[in-house]
């Protein structure tokens, strides 16, 4: 018994963590640990004292109601955070455990004080700069939207100012060649036409920048659509006139803005019609799988196709790999489905080489089945209704 308790006060007197014996507050004994801990030079100056006498004024109740507790219930209590009172008058932060104990045929306390100070310091920090973090993270989205917000207006501006302008010099040409009558020249005819083609073409930038810009300020209507009548609607209306195959296999339904993505839907499939109609015999196929809670579409053709080194230009507003000359359009479509689908928390992307077309995917997140909302019947009967006109499979 005396090796034992030998060895058990050398654990004690070693312990890192202060340790304290005291009969229900009245200290019998301290550990070297603790005496740091409290500042106490020596083991005389904490003993016959009381327990709370070393905790912070605002641990002090805390600290009486462990001990009543331990008396009570005679079993151990896990660790606390409490404040130490020093005899200097500084504070240092511990977690405390204590526990009941036989010595001699008495019931002591026995309480466990662990230093937390630093842990605390560092916690303190952390917080601190996760807090200065969000704020200069705040500060920034505030500052990020507000330019948004700034060039969004401007570029509405400066477009909408810009067409009064181009449809006079359009017009104006028009009226020249009127006056102009038997003394046009077939030179003077060529300029006036190109005039007026470029007033055209500048007039087709402006409009699709005016429907870039407008994207950023419209509310996502979000419900629930019907993919497969949103794509057989609009293709109908694309390859109206064209000798083209659009083929479309089964579609998922999504959540999201049934205007929106029949822009998405009208800019990817009239690509695909467009790049595809020099080909003897033009295809476009459109598919999706779903998994993952998402559903991934595809739109692809037999056209030109892409060269892949040029691919992260596709989706940048005015971007080109191909002339007007050669074929039309303004190089704001896919820039606009880009923004489109990401608003609705996609992605897009190209897959293509030269002359072996091209297929764009996108995601979006599929409808869940017990989500539909009051507005879904609305939107789907829209869509199924355009959608009434368009097979599968048609040709132009």
């Amino acid at each position: 018994m005396r090796e034992s308790a030998e060895r058990y006060r050398h654990l004690v007197e070693q312990s890192q963590d202060g340790v304290l014996i005291h009969d229900w507050g009245i200290i019998e004994y301290a550990n070297p640990a603790f005496l740091r801990m409290v500042g106490a030079p020596h083991l005389e100056d904490v003993i016959g004292l009381h327990a709370v006498k070393f905790y912070a004024k605002e641990s002090q109740a805390r600290a009486h109601d462990r001990i009543a507790r331990l008396r009570e219930t005679g079993t151990a209590i896990g660790f606390a955070e409490l404040i130490l009172q020093r005899l200097d008058g500084g504070v240092l932060e511990v977690e405390v455990a204590g526990s009941v104990i036989d010595s001699a045929g008495r019931r002591l306390v026995q309480a466990q004080y662990r230093d937390i100070s630093a842990r605390k310091f560092t916690e303190r920090e952390i917080l601190s700069l996760n807090q200065e973090l969000e704020q200069r993270v705040s500060e920034r989205t505030s500052e990020l939207r507000a330019a948004n917000r700034e060039l969004e207006a401007f570029s509405y501006t400066v477009a909408h100012d810009l067409r009064a302008p181009l449809r006079g010099i359009d017009g104006f040409s028009q009226l020249l060649k009127a006056d102009l009558g038997a003394a046009l020249t077939n030179e003077v005819q060529r300029d006036l036409d190109a005039i007026s083609t470029s007033a055209r073409r500048m007039a087709d930038l402006i409009a699709g920048l005016l429907d870039f810009s407008q994207l950023g300020r419209s509310e996502l209507k979000q419900r629930r659509v019907s993919m497969q009548a949103l794509a057989e609607s609009t293709s109908a209306e694309v390859a109206r006139g064209r000798t083209v195959q659009v083929q479309i296999g089964p579609l998922p339904e999504v959540h999201g803005d049934a205007m929106m993505l029949r822009q998405v839907w009208a800019n990817l499939i009239g690509n695909a019609v467009k790049f595809s109609a020099k080909q003897r015999a033009p295809r476009v196929t459109i598919d999706c799988v779903v998994g993952a809670g998402e559903a991934r579409f595809a739109v692809a053709d037999n056209g030109e196709g892409i060269d892949m080194a040029y691919a992260d230009k596709l989706f940048g507003v005015f971007e080109r790999l191909h002339s007007a000359e050669e074929f039309e359009g303004t190089g704001v479509g896919l820039a606009i489905v880009q923004r489109i689908v990401e608003r609705h928390g996609g992605r897009v992307w190209v897959q293509s080489a030269p002359g072996a077309g091209a297929t764009f995917f996108f995601t979006l997140p599929v409808a869940d089945a017990d989500a539909a909302d009051a507005g879904a019947g609305a939107t789907d009967g829209v869509a199924a209704g355009a959608a009434a006109v368009a097979p599968a499979e048609m040709k132009g």
